[in-house]
This record gives structure tokens, sequence and C-alpha cells, in this order.
């Protein structure tokens, strides 16, 4: 079996683990960034890495970033008729907009952090009241904290007419909790302003974790809570954790734990389709 790992180059040494574990897992393992693959139109959309058609692969499993949005979904989008993906492509896009994926999750009884979604037209006076300093103002993949409503405004009326920003209030957490959620398997970690250690995560919080990868209908993902006036709430949803630093702080080869899984699933895939065929031959 053929595995592609699509990334983005800037951040390849994170996803080591992953380059290196897929090597043990299947017999062909090709890394691909993403500002190297092609899509083209032939009799129907072809994406190629140079010679390489990558429709040929059993699985691709892309880690994708906000810098390359638009061209992982594509990716995604025409290699999801070939070959099996870990999430599918319309929930990749779902949790590239983070406003429509807490808002998604929220509708579902997942709670989040609060956030306000304006442009450089928003009317400031319309929100002047419900903005708390400091808060962050997020556009893409660029945060900035902001302190003073001075400021506030001179950052929006500085963004181009329409370009939509993200703003939430600064949490001022209790805890800092990351955890890394497959099938069966979770592991965690907290983080303090010096260091971050190894935790087991509460009932509570094993069961908000597996309930939003059961609704993004995903492989695995990795998530971040904070706590928040004695509660928990959903601060962070990715497919491209750091893998190498998740590892070296819970001793926990994640790699391996996701790369068992996939592979466990492209089999179960293969023979089911083996099946099909065979009916269809009788």
């Amino acid at each position: 079996m053929k595995i592609v790992v699509i990334g983005d180059p800037k951040r390849k040494e994170k996803d080591l683990p992953l380059i290196r574990e897929s090597e043990k897992f299947f017999d062909v393992c090709l890394y691909a960034p993403i500002n190297e693959i092609r899509v083209e139109i032939e009799k129907g959309l072809t994406v190629k890495f140079y010679d390489k058609n990558l429709a040929d692969f059993d699985h691709v499993l892309p880690v994708p970033t906000l810098t390359y949005t638009e061209l992982f979904y594509i990716t995604m989008r025409v290699l999801s008729e070939f070959a099996y993906l870990p999430f599918e492509p319309q929930k990749y896009l779902l949790a590239s907009n983070e406003p429509l994926l807490f808002h998604y999750l929220r509708e579902n009884g997942i709670k989040t952090k609060n956030f306000f979604l304006l442009t450089s037209k928003t009317p400031i006076k319309n929100i002047k009241k419900e903005i708390v300093f400091p808060c962050v103002i997020k556009q893409l993949d660029k945060e900035v904290v902001v302190t003073n409503f001075h400021t506030f405004h001179d950052v929006i009326s500085l963004q181009k007419a329409g370009s939509p920003l993200l703003v939430w209030n600064v949490i001022k957490s209790e805890r800092n909790i990351w955890a890394f959620i497959t099938d069966n398997f979770i592991t965690s970690y907290e983080k303090t302003n010096s260091s971050s250690k190894p935790i087991e995560l509460s009932n509570e919080l094993k069961d908000m974790a597996f309930k939003i990868k059961k609704l993004m209908e995903c492989d695995y993902c990795v998530l971040n809570f904070l706590k928040f006036k004695d509660d928990f709430i959903l601060n962070k949803f990715t497919f491209s954790p750091n893998f190498s630093n998740f590892e070296k702080i819970t001793k926990e080869n994640i790699a391996k734990i996701l790369m068992d899984v996939l592979h466990e699933k492209i089999k179960k895939k293969k023979r089911w389709w083996h099946r099909i065929f065979e009916v269809v031959k009788k």
C-alpha cells in the first residue's frame, strides 16, 4: 500500500514523526510539499507531484495550513474520489473557518470561546460597548493583541475593505490543556507559563473531545481546552498540531498510533472493495 503525506514545507520539522512512521507502515511513502503540487485538467482534474499522479496512492494524509487553504481543499476534493483521507474535504473547509466551526459546534452543545466577526466597514460604534480589552484581532494566521480602543480602531481601519477579521477577548484561563484524539485513544498535556506536563483528562473532557471528533467525522484531531470561570471551553481545533512537540511532552508516539489506525482503515476499505468487485464479477 502507498501513502502520500501532503504538508506545508515551512512546518516539515513538526511533521517528521508522521513521515518516519508512515515509512514503517506503508510499502511506499511520499512526502509532497503542497506548494509543489499541480492540479491539471486532462480528461478530468488530476493532482500531480512532478511526474507522480497522487490518485495512484491508497491513502492521502494532508497536514493543512491556512497559508494554502484553497490549494489543500482542491487537492483533497479531487483525491477523495480515489484515496482514503482521514477527514472529509468539507469538514476541513469547516475547520479552516473558525467562526463557522465554533457556531456549528455550539449549535451541537459544545462550549467554545466567544468572538466577533467584522470587517473594516463594520461601524465601530456598534461594537464598542461589547469589546473588553485586552483583545485579540486575527486575520488568516496572523494575530495581534490590542490593549485599548484607539489601537483597536487603527488596526481595523488599516485593513483592506471587506477583509474579514476575527476578534475575541483575551481569556485569563486557569488551565490550558491540549489533547490528541483518535478512535479509542486520547493523550494530553497541560501548558503553563513555565512548562508543559502530560496529564490524564477528566471524564468530562474525554466525553467532550470524543463528541467533537464525532461531529467533525475525522479519524483524529487535536483540541485546546481552556478553563474559564469554573468551566472548560474549546479554544482551538486543528488537524495540524506540532507532532514533534506533542510527542516530546506526552512521551506518546502519536504518529505511530495514528498510522496504525489509518493503516487498518485502509485495509478494511480494500477488503470491502474486493468483496464488492467479486459480487459484480459473479
